[in-house]
C-alpha cells in the first residue's frame, strides 16, 4: 500500500467518526437526565431516553458532517466550535417541532 495516498474524500468524509462521537454523548447524556419515573419504570424511561438521544446524535452527526466538509476543509478549531454549537441548537430546534413541541 502506497503511504502517501490521499486522504478520502467526499461530503461523508468522517461520518463515523462523527456518528460515535455525537451520538455516545448524547445517548450518555440523555440517559442520565431522565424524568421523575416510577422507580420499577426507571430502567426503561432511560433506555427511551438513551435511543433517542443517540437517533439525535446521529441526526446531529450527519449534519456536522455535510458542514465539515462543505465548509470547513481545513478544520479550524473556531469554526469546529461555531458549527458544533450552532448546529446542536438548530438541530434540537428541529427536533422539537418534528416531535410535537415535546422535547
Amino acid at each position: 500500500m502506497d503511504s502517501t495516498a490521499a486522504p478520502k474524500q467526499g461530503m461523508l468524509r468522517d461520518w463515523g467518526y462523527y456518528s460515535l462521537r455525537w451520538g455516545l454523548i448524547f445517548a450518555i447524556l440523555s440517559g442520565i437526565m431522565y424524568k421523575d419515573v416510577p422507580q420499577d419504570q426507571l430502567w426503561m424511561a432511560t433506555l427511551q431516553q438513551a435511543m433517542i438521544g443517540l437517533a439525535f446524535g446521529l441526526a446531529c452527526a450527519f449534519v456536522y458532517t455535510l458542514a465539515q466538509n462543505r465548509f470547513n476543509k481545513e478544520r479550524g478549531k473556531v469554526k469546529n466550535w461555531i458549527f458544533a454549537i450552532v448546529i446542536w441548537m438548530a438541530m434540537k430546534f428541529v427536533w422539537f417541532f418534528a416531535a410535537g413541541g415535546a422535547v
